[in-house]
């Protein structure tokens, strides 16, 4: 069983990932109408941040499989933060 400590700095690195994610995805799409070869620069910056994304969640998983759950949910919750999504509050 991994250690609650362990669970919270895998949340706090899914989130740091989020973020990273999220961060160069906006500034590859304020770059686009500057650049040459708009296409070339998307798929550059797509390849770079899932092949990041997708050794980070790996050692996760090597670590232990709900470390890497715990590192999804602070992934999810970035993505939430940075996107300011919120659920409609619904009043009756």
């Amino acid at each position: 069983m991994v250690h609650p400590a362990g669970l919270l700095m895998a949340f706090i690195a899914g989130s740091i990932l989020g973020f990273f994610n999220f961060r160069c995805l906006w500034m590859t799409l304020r770059l686009l109408p500057s650049v040459k070869r708009p296409g070339r620069l998307m798929a550059f910056s797509t390849t770079v941040r899932v092949a990041v994304i997708l050794v980070a969640f790996l050692l996760f998983v090597l670590i232990h499989w709900t470390s890497s759950i715990s590192a999804m949910i602070g992934f999810i919750v970035m993505r939430d933060v940075i996107t300011g999504r919120r659920r409609p509050i619904c009043r009756a």
